[in-house]
């Protein structure tokens, strides 16, 4: 009841992410609710509320946002993040073919400071592509990147935590 939904702006594997309208704060968000086929499944709900709670946790500039996560009144989970105006990387490179030095230098740059804040957190994604990251424009000119879809991410437990060389 807290959000209008206005539109689908895309579908995965998990679920459909749809425009919304926060109907207090007039905020447009985007809303990801989990495929109905999937919801009986304990395994696919427990993965789907993984995401919310290791994305919730990060919070950086190159990583998309997750401000809330819940369940319908008819049982479908739903996650709540950032509304970005941009295109996936993968567009992107299908349609240059190519990129600039500069340009891959600058997408990489941002991507590698997502992944390390989400590493620091001891939270890593498992399934960086170019579909998974966002390029949006920005006032400066240069685009600004944000890191999607931690669906497959995976906490990292201080075993598992890398080696750095040192004994």
């Amino acid at each position: 009841g807290r959000y209008q939904i206005l539109s689908v702006i895309g579908d995965g594997a998990m679920g459909r992410v749809y425009l919304a309208k926060h109907q207090l704060m007039k905020r447009q968000v985007a809303v990801k609710m989990m495929h109905p086929q999937l919801i009986s499944g304990k395994a696919a709900l427990r993965r789907f509320q993984k995401e919310a709670e290791l994305a919730s946790a990060l919070n950086h500039p190159n990583i998309l946002s997750v401000y809330d996560f819940g369940v319908t009144d008819d049982g479908n989970p739903y996650l709540v993040m950032d509304y970005l105006q941009g295109r996936e990387l993968s567009e992107l490179l299908a349609e240059a073919k190519r990129l600039g030095t500069s340009e891959a230098i600058h997408i990489f740059k941002q991507v590698c400071q997502g992944l390390a804040h989400a590493h620091d957190k001891g939270v890593v994604h498992r399934d960086l592509k170019p579909s998974n990251i966002m390029v949006v424009p920005s006032a400066r000119g240069e685009p600004d990147l944000r890191v999607l879809d931690f669906g497959i991410a995976k906490a990292m437990l201080p075993d598992d935590a890398p080696c750095t060389g040192q004994t």
